[in-house]
Order: C-alpha cells, then sequence, then structure tokens
C-alpha cells in the first residue's frame, strides 16, 4: 500500500497506466485501483494461463508508452506459483518502467518446498 501512496503519486498522472496480474492478492489490488481514482489513471490487468504460470507474452503485450508502474506478486499465495520476477521486473526496467514486487510470500514457499 505505501507503494501506491509514495512512488505512485510521485510518478502516476492523468492517463497512465498501472499494470498487475490476475493473480495479485486483495492487498496489492486496491491500493492499486485507489492510486488510479485519484490520479485518472488506468488500471490494466494482465492474465495468466490457465495452469497457473504467469503468462509472459500477455504480460509484455499490456505494456505501452503510458505505462508507469507494474505490481505483481513473486509467489502467489492462492495459486503457489512462483513467478519468473527476474524476466518480468528485466523488461519493465528495460522499457523505463518501475517494479513493485511482492515478496511476503517468497520466503516461506521457498524454505518450505
Amino acid at each position: 500500500m505505501a507503494v501506491a501512496f509514495s512512488f505512485g503519486e510521485k510518478f502516476v498522472g492523468p492517463g497512465d497506466e498501472v499494470l498487475i496480474s490476475w493473480m495479485e492478492h486483495h492487498s496489492n489490488i486496491i491500493p492499486w485501483q485507489m492510486l488510479c481514482d485519484r490520479k485518472k489513471a488506468h488500471l490494466k490487468v494482465f492474465p495468466f494461463k490457465s495452469n497457473g504460470e504467469m503468462d509472459i507474452e500477455k504480460y509484455i503485450a499490456s505494456f505501452s508508452d503510458k505505462t508507469r508502474i507494474v505490481a505483481f506478486t513473486h509467489v502467489s499465495n492462492t495459486l503457489g506459483t512462483i513467478n519468473p520476477a527476474k524476466e518480468m521486473v528485466g523488461y519493465a526496467h528495460k522499457h523505463g518502467v518501475l517494479c513493485s514486487l511482492m515478496e511476503h510470500r517468497l520466503f516461506s514457499t521457498v524454505m518450505w518446498t
């Protein structure tokens, strides 16, 4: 939530886009919805595959010249999917887009699997 109220306020303006995935926890959806409402920006959601893996092709296709921030979970707390964060962040940074990566589930998932 703090990222949406700090980086979001500074880097997102009217007409800009924030990308999130369909596998996000509620706590990583609402702050971005609120930011987009306040800033008159657009919240875009990219899907995951039917097997629970992130759809990288659709992730990449979701970017535009108005994309400012991408927010996604590294490990889904509902699916258990470990997303290819290095690849996803790398693509975003290559296009000048900031990333907010939810890491809170990574330690417990990796430690116990």
